[in-house]
């Protein structure tokens, strides 16, 4: 019998076979509500409801996936409204993203600059990310040091 088996986080107890065992749970609830409208996952894919996408994580046995956003999937930035505090950035892929912009640089030695893509000196890997999230758009390090 199942009574007496643990499965974990959004798994349930069945009887295959005459055996106890945990599968993806089917029932899902978000808070008391339920679930609404599709969402697009960190994978990239739209998933009809928060419970599809966490049924897919349950299989694929990923704690990484999880909702980027709400609404299907985007190829822009356009008519994406990521959670408060969150901006919406496009990765190298031109792949919709909400990211957290919020982190502050600290003060760095000139040896630590790097050349972006866009060619422009930062005085980190940390100013070009920030920059690149408040722009909304990945520029990726062509190299380190200044742009020659």
């Amino acid at each position: 019998s199942c009574k007496d088996v643990e499965c974990g986080v959004d798994k349930t107890c069945v009887i295959r076979k005459g055996i106890p065992k945990c599968v993806c749970s089917s029932k899902c609830k978000e808070g008391k509500l339920r679930p609404k409208g599709p969402v697009c996952g960190s994978d990239g894919r739209s998933y009809r409801n928060i419970c599809r996408l966490r049924k897919q994580a349950c299989r694929r046995r990923s704690n990484t996936l999880s909702v980027a956003y709400k609404g299907i999937c985007q190829s822009s930035c356009d008519k994406i409204n990521c959670p408060s505090g969150k901006h919406c950035l496009l990765d190298q892929n031109l792949i919709p993203h909400c990211v957290n912009c919020t982190k502050i640089c600290p003060n760095t030695p000139k040896r630590r600059q790097v050349c972006g893509s866009d060619g422009l000196t930062y005085p980190s890997a940390c100013h070009l990310r920030e920059k690149s999230c408040r722009k909304g758009k990945a520029v990726p390090i062509a190299y380190k040091g200044p742009c020659r």
